[in-house]
């Protein structure tokens, strides 16, 4: 949590930023500290890099108050954000800390969600120059769950043991148990919890407040009367003096923990999301506001949406989006007198609006420039409206009306209204519009038609006629789990999933393990990534206003993909072959590391896993690539093999000669070939990773040991091996161009810095073989196998082989070299030392690519008319190549464990080119989440109720070095532009967005939104789809939305809005003013 020591070196997080960043740096911190400004809000549009602005205020306050230092003793940074997906995400890119000598404390990866457990994160807070503390709102500030978690717990008994002098009395372990209900585990934990972390001076602070509530420790006494022993059930009298202690011990240890922070700077991400602590007067506003009014602190305020906006009648719903804007001014100026004249800016503005037209908008532009002069003192926001030539910020229309209704989808209507109606459960057109087979996929709450169902169930027996008719007379309404068992194709039922469906499966992205490379190194023959219409293939960012549509899609999508995926390899003669439910089961994991009698059985699958050092830094497919290239065209697959095989006769000569001996043909030279290469000529670096006693980074933790033993005895000593085989170079040549773990090793190594590499080859080493580990549980899923398998015709003992071809086919250097390029950005690492970009990439690529399969369960519905009964069934479906962003079952059986497939580990793994290819969402729209690495395409299942909205939903894609960036980079810069280039193990991506920079500059393209947020008139851009039926409402409000994107921007401040945006709207419509007048009278916010 805390970093220290020398100045920290300030110059790198400003050199990073990009120019019009920089100008908002600037600008905020001249307001902040050389003006009169405590709180600045920067409020660019979603997407921009907030957070990296921030980062760079810090890095110039931190030079100003150094000076000052001797007098403030320390500086503290406090980092308050919305929730911890987002803190995670942002936490490196923030963090200025210096780290070049790769000894940083880790504290980016750990950070205290809640306010009471800083003492634990903020080790020797007094006795450092500099610290980072980061936090969350919701639960630093709010006590109102009066007992916190296991953890605050576990922390107080510690604290106060010594103190009150309890020593090991069972009492007082009781006494915090609180909601814990296993008492060993509790005591365990009590046990192992590291007492040296918390912080002395946090610990002394707390307790000398302590003393001066003493009945607290009369209330003590009292409780350790009554929790003198275990008990399974506590009268409630006694679990609420428990728990109203436990409260008081918890607000208190806040205070403390306030008061100990001292903050210089408090930076407040995502605003709009804590409000209420600047409004109301409750104890969690009480402590929000001790922080916010420390003396001399600046508070620094990031939100696209710090107010809302633009609020229609249909959404107000009690809220007052007008008031809100003035709150927002208010706790801004901290001023009444300020926030009163804006007011009165604000009211001319208005009043200025109704008279604006072509030719007579002068008072209008004049009340604006009032407004803008007065807001830009506390506020600034950066627009790439302004920036991109075309006007469009490269967004495009797809799809505008849904033409994939069927017949059946209307009869299943029918049905649903049928049940429905005898339910008396509602209209159900929009459910029936935005999902099928709702019924069956419902969860047994928060839907009112799935709780009269299953309690008509129950129940009601004359209901149930009706409802048995209604299912009998139209099966095509209800999944039926009978065909899903024997992997039968399933009908969309929905017009919106059959357009999801021929954008994904039915183009047959099921065959795509990983998103198309924007820069292929060679040309392929044959394969997926040969296909035309899968070479552009991006993922799928789907947007919901309904929770059951998000868990439909992933349901259904990856059903029809594993279906695909498993139909080649099945009898297809032979229906008993298929079995959904066993299909995963009965599945032979081929690259499973098995062993019989302790001695391995697959040492051929070692090829896939061992990172051979000197196959990654002798041999190039880059630079061969850029060797090859002629009149700019890649060359094929073929010449790369080629020439990488000629090159390893070369190498594998002299080891031939020392090991290969008389006699049969020796299978072992297969995985035992790069163990001799690496001992012939990197044995230094290989055997200290080999050696290395660091569990984390031992190859003995990421795989199985004896394995490992059966490698090293290969590499360890002069082992005499038989013949070659005749296909060695063949394979050799594979496993050196595409072997999962060699071509992470390559990609790592085109992206760290180069001068700490001598000192980090076993954290390199280590981290590239856990990274290969993590394509041992992609290529072993069974419709993985299956799919392969189908493609390549091996037997089951060379599998290994087909996963190279596979890997071959699909270019994965370039996908990996792609890969690292983007997260040495997006997680920080630019500045970091070459351990923790390694470490920090590889810890992302991990989780991305071995993410687990997740399961959804649904209803098998049943309707016997001779009983007159209806039977509900639970069955479940595994969903990988699409998700519901969202936490999930794992899958049982897949590994050893049952785990939960977490939020993050989804936006993980869809930031990444690995499945899942489509994650559907109803509630990432208005959060500081990414999603935009390998996405595209967002798809507006249903439209939003404002523009602001629609601007935040595909804010998510529109971001720094975004999927359609990149396409546009890679088609305009070809490899072709760096054949002049020595690129052996150097990052092209730096060099190409280097070359579109410079020629943006040449087109008066100067605060570099170009190339790296907007490529105008680029050919590829962020397609929106937002299919809406023929003749429904949706076509008016979609034709509104786009009109009032620009409109809405005018209005700020105002009340009244959709009343105003209407007339402009009409107004502009009638005299035919175009876009460039828009942006003429949008109040304009950009820094000066």
């Amino acid at each position: 949590m805390t970093n220290s020591a020398k100045k920290t070196d300030t110059t790198q997080a400003l050199s990073r930023l990009k120019v019009f960043q920089k100008k908002t740096v600037d600008h905020v911190f001249r307001r902040l500290y050389e003006g009169d400004a405590k709180r600045f809000l920067i409020a660019d549009e979603v997407g921009l890099g907030k957070t990296l602005v921030a980062r760079g205020v810090v890095a110039r306050a931190i030079d100003h108050l150094w000076k000052d230092l001797d007098e403030l003793r320390r500086i503290d940074i406090v980092y308050i954000c919305s929730n911890g997906d987002i803190a995670r995400q942002n936490i490196n890119r923030l963090n200025v800390f210096d780290s070049d000598d790769g000894t940083e404390e880790r504290h980016d990866r750990e950070f205290a969600t809640r306010l009471t457990l800083l003492p634990l994160y903020l080790k020797d807070l007094d006795r450092r120059q500099l610290n980072f503390i980061s936090l969350t709102p919701g639960t630093s500030f709010n006590k109102r769950s009066n007992g916190g978690i296991a953890k605050e717990r576990e922390l107080i008994y510690h604290m106060l043991r010594e103190e009150w002098g309890f020593g090991y009395e069972k009492a007082p372990m009781n006494i915090l148990q609180y909601g814990v209900q296993n008492s060993e585990a509790w005591r365990a934990n009590l046990k192992k919890f590291e007492t040296h972390k918390i912080d002395k001076g946090l610990q002394k602070a707390f307790l000398k407040d302590l003393k001066k509530h003493k009945s607290l420790y009369h209330q003590f006494i009292d409780l350790k009367q009554r929790f003198y022993r275990v008990r399974k059930y506590i009268p409630q009298k006694d679990r609420e003096l428990q728990r109203e202690f436990i409260g008081e011990i918890r607000r208190i240890l806040a205070n403390a923990c306030i008061k100990k922070l001292e903050p210089d700077i408090v930076i407040l991400d995502e605003f709009q999301r804590f409000r209420h602590l600047m409004e109301n007067d409750d104890e969690a506003a009480k402590l929000a506001k001790a922080l916010f009014n420390y003396k001399d602190a600046r508070i620094l305020l990031l939100s696209a949406t710090p107010f809302k906006p633009y609020t229609r009648y249909q959404e107000i719903e009690g809220e007052n989006h007008y008031e809100d804007f003035l709150k927002t001014l208010q706790f801004l100026f901290d001023s009444d007198e300020e926030t009163a004249a804006c007011k009165e800016d604000l009211l001319r503005l208005g009043e200025a609006l109704y008279r604006v037209g072509k030719g007579d908008g002068d008072d209008f532009l004049t009340a604006k420039a009032a407004v803008e002069n007065r807001l830009q003192r506390v506020m600034v926001r950066t627009e790439r409206l302004s920036i991109d030539a075309d006007r469009n910020g490269m967004l495009e229309d797809v799809l505008e009306k849904d033409e994939n209704l069927e017949r059946g989808d209307l009869i299943s209507f029918s049905t649903l209204d049928s049940i429905a109606q005898t339910l008396k459960a509602g209209d159900t057109v929009e459910y029936w519009k935005s999902a099928p087979y709702i019924l069956n996929t419902m969860g047994h709450s928060g839907y009112v038609i799935k709780k009269r169902f299953l309690n008509s169930v129950k129940e009601d027996e004359e209901n149930n006629s009706q409802i048995v008719d209604a299912i009998n007379g139209n099966s095509n309404g209800l999944l039926s789990w009978q065909a899903i068992e024997s992997y039968q194709k399933v009908d969309p039922g929905n017009a919106r999933m059959r357009t999801l469906f021929s954008n994904t499966v039915e183009k047959g992205a099921w065959q795509l393990l990983w998103i198309p490379p924007s820069l292929p190194y060679y040309s392929v023959p044959s394969g997926p990534y040969a296909k035309s219409e899968l070479k552009d293939f991006s993922k799928i960012l789907v947007f919901s206003s309904w929770k059951i549509v998000p868990k439909v899609i992933s349901m259904l999508a990856s059903y029809e993909a594993e279906r695909q995926m498993f139909d080649g390899s099945m009898n297809t003669a032979d229906p008993a072959t298929k079995n959904y439910s066993g299909e995963y089961s009965n599945k032979s994991r081929l690259l499973a590391l098995q062993s019989v009698d302790g001695r391995p059985e697959r040492m051929n699958n070692m090829v896939l896993f061992y990172p051979c050092l000197t196959l990654a830094t002798q041999i190039d497919p880059l630079a061969l690539s850029l060797d090859m290239i002629d009149n700019g065209q890649l060359p094929s697959m073929q010449r790369i093999t080629d020439a990488i095989k000629e090159r390893l006769r070369t190498v594998l000569a002299p080891i031939i000669q020392r090991h290969a001996h008389a006699g049969r043909k020796d299978q072992r030279w297969y995985w035992a070939a790069p163990a001799l290469i690496d001992r012939y000529y990197k044995a230094k670096p290989m055997r200290a990773w080999l050696e290395t006693e660091d569990e984390d980074l031992s190859w003995y933790s990421i795989i199985a040991p004896e394995y490992v033993n059966e490698f090293r005895r290969i590499f360890d000593s002069s082992t005499e091996l038989g013949e070659p085989p005749d296909d060695l170079y063949e394979l050799l040549t594979k496993i050196a161009l595409s072997s999962p773990a060699t071509a992470t090793l390559r990609s790592i190594l085109r992206v760290v810095r180069k001068d700490e590499l001598a000192e980090i080859w076993p954290a390199i080493l280590g981290n590239a073989a856990m990274v290969a580990n993590g394509f041992q549980t992609l290529f072993n899923l069974p419709n993985v196998i299956a799919m392969l398998r189908g493609m390549h015709s091996l037997e089951e003992s060379r599998y290994w082989e087909t996963v190279l071809d596979y890997c071959t086919l699909g270019n994965l250097q370039s996908v990996l070299d792609e890969y690292c390029h983007i997260l040495i950005e997006s997680l920080g690492l630019m500045d970091k030392s070459a351990v923790t970009a390694v470490e920090d990439m590889a810890e992302e690529m991990y989780n991305a690519i071995s993410i687990q399969t997740v399961n959804l369960d649904l209803d098998e519905i049943t309707a016997d008319p001779q009983l007159n009964r209806i039977t509900l069934t639970e069955h479940s479906m595994r969903c990988r190549f699409a998700l519901r962003f969202g936490d999930g079952k794992g899958d049982g059986s897949v590994g050893d464990e049952k785990a939960e497939t977490r939020k993050e580990q989804v936006r993980q793994a869809f930031n990444s080119p690995f499945w899942p290819f489509v994650i559907a969402s109803t509630s990432i729209g208005q959060e500081g989440l990414d999603f935009h690495q390998y996405c595209l395409n967002v798809f507006h299942w249903n439209l939003p109720g404002n523009p602001v909205d629609l601007e935040q939903r595909e804010g998510r894609v529109h971001r720094f070095k975004g999927h359609a960036i990149r396409k546009n980079i890679s088609y305009n810069y070809p490899l072709s532009n760096l054949v002049e280039e020595e690129l052996f193990l150097k990052d092209p991506w730096a060099l190409l967005f280097d070359l579109a920079k410079k020629d943006a500059l040449k087109k008066g393209f100067n605060d570099e939104l170009v190339p790296f947020w907007i490529y105008p008139n680029g050919q590829y851009k962020i397609r929106r789809y937002a299919p809406v039926f023929p003749f429904s409402k949706e076509t008016d409000r979609m034709q509104a939305l786009r009109k009032s994107l620009v409109t809405y921007r005018m209005v700020l401040g105002q009340s009244r809005q959709e009343d105003l945006v209407n007339y402009l709207n009409q107004k502009f419509e009638k005299e035919s003013l175009d876009q460039n007048d828009f942006l003429k009278y949008r109040i304009d916010l950009s820094p000066r």
